[in-house]
């Protein structure tokens, strides 16, 4: 997997792993990625579930899962919504990020 700050990939269990991949990624409260994974022709994207984060109003994450050869326009529209939502003034994103994966790579 690349290095996105914004991204966790799950594991998924056999045999659905030799084709999909699960990811949770966070977004603003009203979803921005959407838009992006439709513009990048993302065809396999499954929304899983939208979690919202105690810790802020203004983010939440999104469970989701796409077919493996996808992964790379995938990987480039999380890079895209990153920074889109900078651009937009969400200046703590990156910041909720560190703090919500670091949370959850701490927890394994």
């Amino acid at each position: 997997m690349e290095n996105l700050i914004n991204c966790i990939g799950l594991k998924t269990e056999f045999p659905k792993s030799l084709f999909r991949r699960t990811y949770v990624y966070a977004d603003s409260a009203e979803p921005k990625s959407f838009r992006i994974l439709e513009r990048s022709g993302i065809r396999s994207f499954r929304l899983r579930a939208v979690f919202r984060h105690e810790a802020s109003e203004k983010y939440c994450l999104i469970g989701c899962e796409l077919n493996k050869r996808e992964e790379q326009a995938f990987f480039e529209a999380l890079d895209e919504l990153d920074h889109d939502l900078l651009v937009m003034g969400y200046r703590d994103y990156e910041g909720y990020c560190d703090e919500v994966f670091g949370e959850m790579m701490s927890s394994d």
